[in-house]
Protein backbone atom coordinates (compact mmCIF):
# COMPACT_ATOMS: atom_id res chain seq x y z
CA UNK A 1 0.00 0.00 0.00
CA UNK A 2 1.06 3.53 -0.68
CA UNK A 3 0.88 5.97 1.92
CA UNK A 4 2.23 8.91 -0.64
CA UNK A 5 0.83 9.01 -4.21
CA UNK A 6 3.58 10.54 -6.34
CA UNK A 7 1.72 11.55 -9.50
CA UNK A 8 -0.95 13.83 -7.37
CA UNK A 9 1.87 15.37 -5.46
CA UNK A 10 3.74 15.70 -8.53
CA UNK A 11 0.95 17.55 -10.18
CA UNK A 12 0.30 19.58 -7.37
CA UNK A 13 3.38 20.79 -7.11
CA UNK A 14 3.42 21.82 -11.24
CA UNK A 15 0.33 23.28 -10.47
CA UNK A 16 2.27 25.11 -7.59
CA UNK A 17 4.81 26.66 -9.85
CA UNK A 18 2.66 26.97 -12.70
CA UNK A 19 0.40 29.96 -10.64
CA UNK A 20 3.30 31.60 -9.36
CA UNK A 21 4.60 31.99 -12.74
CA UNK A 22 0.86 33.21 -13.37
CA UNK A 23 0.57 35.91 -10.71
CA UNK A 24 3.73 37.13 -11.56
CA UNK A 25 3.30 37.56 -15.19
CA UNK A 26 -0.08 39.08 -13.68
CA UNK A 27 1.38 41.37 -11.21
CA UNK A 28 4.03 42.45 -14.30
CA UNK A 29 0.73 43.45 -16.47
CA UNK A 30 -0.57 45.09 -13.60
CA UNK A 31 2.59 47.48 -13.06
CA UNK A 32 2.50 48.26 -16.88
CA UNK A 33 -0.30 49.71 -17.16
CA UNK A 34 0.12 51.65 -13.66
CA UNK A 35 2.92 53.02 -15.76
CA UNK A 36 1.13 53.67 -18.74
CA UNK A 37 -1.63 55.55 -16.64
CA UNK A 38 1.27 58.03 -15.15
CA UNK A 39 2.00 58.87 -19.34
CA UNK A 40 -0.87 60.99 -19.55
CA UNK A 41 -0.15 64.62 -19.64
CA UNK A 42 -2.69 65.29 -16.82
CA UNK A 43 -1.36 63.00 -14.40
CA UNK A 44 1.50 63.58 -11.99
CA UNK A 45 4.65 61.75 -12.91
CA UNK A 46 4.81 61.03 -8.69
CA UNK A 47 0.96 59.82 -8.69
CA UNK A 48 0.83 56.04 -7.52
CA UNK A 49 4.79 56.21 -6.54
CA UNK A 50 3.78 54.93 -3.26
CA UNK A 51 2.17 51.89 -5.06
CA UNK A 52 4.08 51.07 -7.62
CA UNK A 53 7.03 50.68 -5.09
CA UNK A 54 4.75 48.33 -3.06
CA UNK A 55 3.84 46.09 -6.06
CA UNK A 56 7.76 45.92 -7.01
CA UNK A 57 8.67 44.79 -3.77
CA UNK A 58 5.64 42.39 -4.16
CA UNK A 59 6.90 41.35 -7.13
CA UNK A 60 10.65 40.75 -5.34
CA UNK A 61 9.27 38.68 -2.55
CA UNK A 62 6.88 36.27 -5.07
CA UNK A 63 10.56 35.30 -6.73
CA UNK A 64 11.85 35.18 -3.72
CA UNK A 65 9.10 32.70 -2.71
CA UNK A 66 9.42 30.74 -5.78
CA UNK A 67 12.94 30.27 -5.11
CA UNK A 68 11.27 28.38 -2.01
CA UNK A 69 9.46 26.81 -3.87
CA UNK A 70 11.67 25.24 -6.71
CA UNK A 71 13.87 24.15 -4.02
CA UNK A 72 10.66 22.60 -1.99
CA UNK A 73 10.49 20.88 -5.81
CA UNK A 74 13.73 19.37 -5.46
CA UNK A 75 13.66 18.00 -1.60
CA UNK A 76 10.39 16.19 -2.39
CA UNK A 77 12.23 14.46 -5.46
CA UNK A 78 15.46 13.40 -3.38
CA UNK A 79 13.17 11.91 -0.93
CA UNK A 80 11.18 10.00 -3.39
CA UNK A 81 14.39 9.13 -5.10
CA UNK A 82 15.19 7.88 -1.61
CA UNK A 83 11.82 5.80 -0.92
CA UNK A 84 11.98 2.52 -2.68
CA UNK A 85 8.31 2.16 -2.24
CA UNK A 86 7.17 5.34 -4.09
CA UNK A 87 6.67 5.27 -7.56
CA UNK A 88 7.56 8.48 -8.52
CA UNK A 89 7.28 8.60 -12.21
CA UNK A 90 9.10 10.61 -14.79
CA UNK A 91 10.03 14.76 -13.44
CA UNK A 92 10.64 16.01 -17.12
CA UNK A 93 12.58 18.61 -15.05
CA UNK A 94 14.83 16.09 -13.12
CA UNK A 95 15.28 13.92 -16.65
CA UNK A 96 17.13 17.08 -18.67
CA UNK A 97 18.55 18.09 -15.06
CA UNK A 98 17.28 21.75 -15.52
CA UNK A 99 15.62 21.49 -11.85
CA UNK A 100 19.41 20.94 -10.12
CA UNK A 101 20.07 23.58 -12.35
CA UNK A 102 17.28 25.88 -11.28
CA UNK A 103 17.87 25.01 -7.59
CA UNK A 104 21.83 25.46 -7.17
CA UNK A 105 20.97 29.14 -9.15
CA UNK A 106 18.52 30.59 -6.33
CA UNK A 107 20.08 31.88 -3.32
CA UNK A 108 18.78 29.80 -0.27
Amino acid sequence: MKIIDAAVVGHEMHKTEALYDETLMSSAKLLQELLKVRQHPTISPATGQDAIARLVRSQQRLVESQGDILRVHGQIADIARERADVDTGQCPWEQTGALADITETVPA
